[in-house]
């Protein structure tokens, strides 16, 4: 079971590593939300 958790988690980091850009964005505009 935490196996299957784990390995989920690396494909996610992985793919988030692939598409950096395009996911940059969003995290800064929600870190940009977060502050309000």
């Amino acid at each position: 079971m935490f196996l299957k958790v784990l390995i989920k988690l690396l494909i996610i980091m992985n793919n988030s590593l692939q598409n950096y850009e395009k996911y940059k964005g969003l995290f800064d505009f929600g870190k940009s939300i977060s502050l309000f």
